[in-house]
């Protein structure tokens, strides 16, 4: 099924069924777009972040993650639950074993994708996909990068100017 996979971490055994946390208090879901390898100081990431109650879109700059900009819009549980139910159809939680450990320095002249499932700050699932081929553990449908930005009203026009 789409929806259910095992954890990336091996000493989880259970399957994360995403669509479990429709109402659950502290569950989000997030994306980070990841630039190209540059210097700290032009590096740049997007990530856009979903809960029951509001949509983030925020710009990050440098390797930490500092927040440049962001902006947020409020969000309903009947939205979120769409919206989870959406992503457990394209196989958010879907995952393949690895090219590599992690996604760091993977693909260095493209874009690095980061799928994030948390509950109460916590990670439930993670796993990432690239740019340039067929590498990373992220095993679901492509569109799922579409339907995040698609949370964000003007998503385009937010991003405007942003070097990835």
């Amino acid at each position: 099924r789409p929806e259910t996979s095992t954890s990336t971490d091996s000493k989880a055994k259970t399957a994360i069924k995403i669509t479990d946390y429709v109402g659950t208090f502290g569950s989000e879901v997030s994306l980070t777009t990841q630039g190209r390898i540059v210097g700290d100081d032009a590096f740049r990431s997007v990530r856009v972040t979903v809960t029951q109650y509001s949509r983030t879109v925020e710009v990050l700059k440098g390797y930490d993650n500092t927040v440049d900009k962001s902006q947020q819009f409020t969000n309903t549980r009947a939205a979120y639950d769409a919206f989870l139910h959406s992503l457990a159809n394209l196989g958010f939680t879907r995952t393949r074993k690895p090219s590599f450990p992690d996604e760091r320095g993977v693909c260095p002249t493209g874009n690095r994708f980061v799928y994030l499932l948390k509950e109460n700050g916590n990670d439930i699932h993670r796993s990432w996909s690239a740019s340039c081929g067929n590498v990373g553990t992220f095993a679901g449908a492509s569109q799922v990068r579409q339907l995040f930005q698609s949370q964000i009203p003007e998503y385009s026009k937010f991003v405007q100017g942003v070097q990835l």
